[in-house]
């Protein structure tokens, strides 16, 4: 033991510090036990907050899908262009045949694939009528392919009538289309010639009016509304100067014109 000091003991505990002990412990005692409330109103909140922002970004992210959609039906027609434009290299400036089966408006297989044509997938626009076809071909196609010079809609009637004819007469379509009856005033010299390269150089045609190929029919609604806040449907057109361009339905310009494509339409539901 030191000198001087008194070994404590508990019945000798200072009174103070007895106090302050008791004082802690009731402070403890008193102390409030943790409840859920506060911490599930904080969960809610978190809940919620999640939620707006699901509400405000999903969107943005459907509307770039949306966006991207129709930018790749366009790349598919652009590359449709450049098949064309490397078969016309080796083929005189003139582009692939129509293929003969009847009803089909796409180019001949035979001609292009897979020389010129090798990644078939490109047939299909994502938002055309058979873009969830799991395998791919040429009998599932998105475009249609004219395979002849229609400078405007009375050209597109002969053009009609004249494949009637050749399906009746179980022709191909290698050669120019001879016009039908009533007709004489369409076409060159008789006939609707053959998608050409040089054909801006004679007869009053020029390649940036000629269409080639385009959407099968108006499914680009949902972009009109996305982009450009217009509700009037319309389709992407590759012209024979190789520009992609979008015709809105209400412009009424050809090929856009809805009762060309509905002839086109019946026509290609007579395949077999």
């Amino acid at each position: 033991m030191i000198p001087g000091i008194a070994r404590l003991t508990p019945d000798r505990l200072p009174a103070r510090a007895d106090e302050s002990a008791q004082q802690t412990l009731e402070a403890r005692l008193k102390r409030k036990k943790p409840t859920c409330g506060k911490t599930c109103l904080t969960a809610g909140l978190a809940l919620v907050f999640v939620l707006l922002a699901a509400i405000i970004i999903l969107p943005m992210f459907a509307t770039t899908s949306r966006r991207e959609r129709p930018r790749s039906c366009a790349n598919n027609l652009k590359q449709m262009g450049l098949i064309c434009k490397m078969y016309a290299f080796e083929h005189d400036g003139v582009l692939p045949p129509l293929a003969a089966q009847p009803g089909v408006f796409l180019m001949d297989p035979d001609t292009v694939y897979p020389d010129f044509w090798n990644d078939i997938r490109i047939a299909q626009c994502p938002e055309g009528p058979d873009a969830d076809v799991e395998e791919p071909g040429f009998e599932h196609n998105s475009y249609v392919y004219l395979g002849y010079a229609l400078r405007n809609e009375r050209e597109g009637r002969a053009f009609l009538e004249a494949y009637r004819q050749a399906l009746r007469h179980n022709s191909d379509f290698v050669e120019d289309l001879p016009l039908p009856a009533g007709f004489e005033d369409a076409g060159v010299n008789g006939v609707l010639p053959r998608l050409n390269r040089h054909l801006e150089e004679k007869d009053d045609y020029s390649r940036d009016q000629i269409p080639v190929m385009f959407d099968r029919s108006f499914d680009h609604h949902r972009l009109s509304r996305s982009l450009a806040c217009r509700k009037e449907p319309g389709i992407y057109v590759l012209y024979l100067n190789g520009h992609v361009e979008f015709i809105w339905e209400h412009e009424n310009r050809f090929p856009a014109v809805q009762w060309f494509l509905d002839e086109l339409e019946e026509l290609s539901r007579q395949q077999p």
